[in-house]
């Protein structure tokens, strides 16, 4: 039984390598993992109610989630649908709005917990945690100036960034109200930004306490930073020689509160991201994010169980309205033209959503099984600049965005 539980978490890694690119919600992390987490906004910190979200968004949860008493194995698909629009204006040279095509994914999720003593548990996670891109290739905007055929109408037409973890975790209930857990963060990365891909890994870690007196729950949970370095991935500078990148996933404070009783749950939670101190997002005029959410559930029977939940982050884009394109900007050691800076950071990693409501519901046709389906939708977001480009041409440069997902999770007790 333990090979093959290691064959299957080896081969979902494999497979989330490879599957998913170009989603983004607050920042370019995904609201949540799990079904539960997901459906009702993306809390879970204090109250996680699936074995993903537990291990996801609290390592101390394991020992206090009801879903699962002795061994429990869960599987969760999120197909993920960003709608991504550039628009370009160059006085003399180009008026035009495309749309991405980076607008379909399925990203899969692994989660499995088991028991090790009357006061311990542990847990595996195996899931894609953030990622962002867009793909512009053989549009009006992937072309060259008419006047100076040597140069491009913007950069960041290309990108592709994915990361992905594999968790395992270990809790343990410190007094009958108090758990503490922490994980280990096995990190894989690759970012393609049309000149091939490079990937990294690196390792973290996470750790929380929840404190438990029914009918409440209250969570603490922080993140590490996780660091990852791409090599040859872009020319920066123009000179002709292929451009290493540091990107760092910032580190994350997490609180929780739930009020649980027998048929209502009602969860908040806030997140906050120092993207503003992160290598690779400070770089690009990132600033750091505080996220809320809130979620509901409600049990109709001992079967059923619908979820509403309302996640909100305010872009931690910088707009830097009136820019003067022909200036030089320093990234990494490398000097860019502002201009190019200005398309990279728009138009290549728009991570403009900020509003995000969900639902779903949870089915148990048998005390070992259930199935939960869930949706999200982020209405559309825009983020504008207006300035010069790098040859001193008055430009608007605009992106837009909306997603939806749909989310199928199967979980088993035993």
């Amino acid at each position: 039984m333990r090979r093959l539980w290691v064959a299957v978490l080896l081969g979902m890694f494999v497979m989330l390598g490879g599957s998913y690119n170009g989603f983004a919600t607050n920042g370019d992390n995904m609201i949540s993992c799990g079904g539960a987490s997901r459906s009702m906004g993306g809390v879970g910190i204090a109250y996680p109610m699936d074995v993903i979200s537990a291990v996801f968004s609290n390592p101390a949860a394991i020992c206090t989630a009801h879903c699962f008493e002795s061994y429990a194995f869960e599987s969760s698909t999120t197909f993920f649908m960003p709608h991504t629009k550039a628009s370009l204006y160059i006085q003399g040279e180009i008026n035009s709005k495309e749309n991405s095509d980076s607008d379909f994914f399925a990203i899969p999720a692994l989660g499995f917990a088991w028991k090790l003593g009357e006061r311990s548990r542990a847990g595996i996670g195996v899931f894609g945690v953030s990622g962002m891109g867009v793909d512009y290739r053989g549009s009006s905007i992937d072309a060259r100036y008419s006047s100076v055929p040597s140069m491009v109408y913007a950069s960041g037409i290309y990108t592709e960034l994915k990361s992905m973890k594999i968790a395992p975790n270990i809790a343990w209930m410190l007094t009958d109200s108090l758990s503490f857990g922490v994980a280990l963060h096995l990190g894989y990365s690759s970012l393609d930004m049309n000149a091939g891909t490079s990937d990294d890994v690196g390792l973290g870690y996470q750790f929380g306490l929840i404190y438990r007196k029914d009918p409440i729950s209250v969570g603490f949970t922080y993140m590490s930073p996780l660091k990852a370095r791409y090599k040859t991935i872009t020319d920066f500078d123009g000179d002709g020689d292929f451009d290493s990148m540091d990107l760092e996933s910032p580190e994350m404070f997490g609180l929780g509160l739930a009020y649980h009783e027998d048929r209502w749950v009602v969860e908040t939670a806030l997140r906050y991201y120092s993207w503003g101190s992160a290598d690779g997002y400070s770089d690009f005029g990132w600033r750091d994010q505080l996220v809320y959410a809130i979620g509901f559930q409600y049990t109709i029977s001992p079967s059923l169980s619908l979820r509403f939940g309302y996640n909100h982050g305010k872009t931690p884009l910088r707009t830097y309205d009136g820019f003067n394109g022909s200036t030089m900007v320093s990234v990494q050691g490398k000097n860019m033209y502002k201009y190019y800076y200005e398309t990279f950071r728009i138009f290549g990693f728009p991570a403009i959503s900020e509003d995000h409501f969900t639902v779903g519901f949870m089915y148990r046709p048998s005390d070992s099984f259930s199935i939960g389906l869930g949706f999200m939708f982020s209405p559309e977001e825009s983020i504008e600049e207006s300035g010069t480009d790098a040859l001193g041409n008055p430009v608007t440069i605009k992106s837009s965005m909306y997603q939806t997902s749909v989310e199928l999770t199967l979980q088993w007790k035993f």
